[in-house]
């Protein structure tokens, strides 16, 4: 999403007066199934407060998700 369409206060674990994240539903992008994303988060210098908002879909019973992360440190 583009920056302006998320409210950064919202992320983090759920509490009860967490706020939305997603300002805007239309702005919302997705990747399909065998994409491949190049994502940097907030540990990125310059990204602090920039980094992607993503939220994983859900698994059907039987089905696998492939994450891998690369540390350049």
């Amino acid at each position: 999403m583009p920056e302006a369409a998320v409210n950064r206060d919202g992320l983090g674990a759920p509490h009860p007066d967490r706020p939305e994240i997603v300002l805007n539903p239309d702005a919302v992008q997705t990747l399909k199934a065998g994409d491949i994303a190049l994502i940097k988060g907030s540990g990125w210098e310059g990204s602090e407060r920039s980094a992607l908002v993503h939220c994983s879909p859900s698994l059907s019973l039987g089905q696998k998700r492939l994450l891998l992360t690369i540390d350049p440190a």
